[in-house]
C-alpha cells in the first residue's frame, strides 16, 4: 500500500480556491497521477478516515457516496463515488443537483445522458431537500408527472473530466465489469432542493434515511479502489 503523500492536502487546497474553475482542478489530479495518492492518505489518517466514513453511504443510484472534504456549508466539496461490479445493478433515476460540479472519471467507463423538458419520456416527477433539524437523509414530495427527451447519450472513458450546470438533467450508469469511480468537485449549494424524474413511484415516506459506513467497509473500498486504479 502506497504510504501517505501530501496528496490529499495538496488536492483540497486546490479544490477549495474557487477562484479555480472545478474542472482544472480535476485536470491537474489527472494529469499529475494524484488519485491514488488521495485516496492513500486517507487511509493513513484515521481522523480522516473517521469523518469520511461519518458522512459516507451506499446511495439509492447504486454507487458509494464518499464525501472526502467539504459538507453543507462549504464553498467547495469534494466527493468520491464508487460503482462496484459485484453489487446489485441498478439504472439511476434521471436527476438534477443543488449546486454545479465537475466530475473526473478516475476508473472504468459510463454512460452518461442528458435530458431536457418536454419530449415524449414520461416521468414521475419527485423534489428532495434537507432533512427537518435533528435528522439524517434527506426529505422528498412527489410533484405529479413531467415529460422529457434525451439529447445527449455517449460513453466517457477513463480519466474524462466533464462540468454540469446544476439544472441540468441527467444520468450515469457503469459499463463493464470493472469497479468504476469519479471524482466530484462541487460548488456551494444554489438551491436546497434537486429534482429525481423516476419511471415508478418512490419511497412513500416522506424523510428518507440512510446508514453510514463504518472505518472498517471505507478502509476496505478505498484499498480495492486503489488497486483497480493501480491497475
Amino acid at each position: 500500500m502506497r504510504g501517505p503523500s501530501g496528496g490529499l492536502e495538496r488536492a483540497l487546497m486546490d479544490a477549495g480556491d474557487d477562484t479555480r474553475e472545478a474542472a482544472d482542478v480535476l485536470g491537474g489530479i489527472r494529469d499529475r497521477n494524484q488519485a491514488p495518492n488521495i485516496l492513500a492518505d486517507v487511509l493513513a489518517n484515521e481522523e480522516r478516515l473517521a469523518w469520511v466514513a461519518e458522512r459516507s453511504y451506499r446511495h439509492p443510484n447504486g454507487f458509494d457516496r464518499l464525501v472526502l472534504h467539504g459538507g453543507v456549508d462549504a464553498r467547495r466539496t469534494v466527493r468520491l463515488h464508487i460503482w462496484w461490479p459485484d453489487e446489485p445493478a441498478s439504472v439511476e433515476q434521471i436527476h438534477n443537483h443543488a449546486w454545479d460540479f465537475s466530475s473526473l472519471l478516475l476508473a472504468g467507463s459510463l454512460r452518461f445522458e442528458l435530458f431536457q423538458p418536454g419530449g415524449d419520456i414520461a416521468k414521475l416527477h419527485f423534489r428532495t431537500g434537507p432533512p427537518r433539524a435533528g435528522g439524517s437523509g434527506y426529505r422528498m414530495r412527489a410533484l405529479g408527472q413531467t415529460r422529457v427527451s434525451r439529447v445527449f447519450d455517449a460513453q466517457l472513458p477513463t480519466s474524462t473530466v466533464y462540468t454540469l450546470d446544476h439544472r441540468a438533467f441527467h444520468r450515469v450508469a457503469r459499463i463493464g465489469t470493472e469497479p468504476t469511480a469519479t471524482l466530484i468537485v462541487h460548488g456551494p449549494f444554489r438551491r436546497q432542493e434537486s429534482d429525481i424524474l423516476a419511471d415508478a413511484p418512490l419511497d412513500k415516506h416522506e424523510e428518507q434515511h440512510v446508514r453510514t459506513f463504518d472505518v472498517s467497509e471505507l478502509r476496505g473500498k478505498l484499498q480495492r479502489l486503489i488497486a483497480a486504479i493501480d491497475g
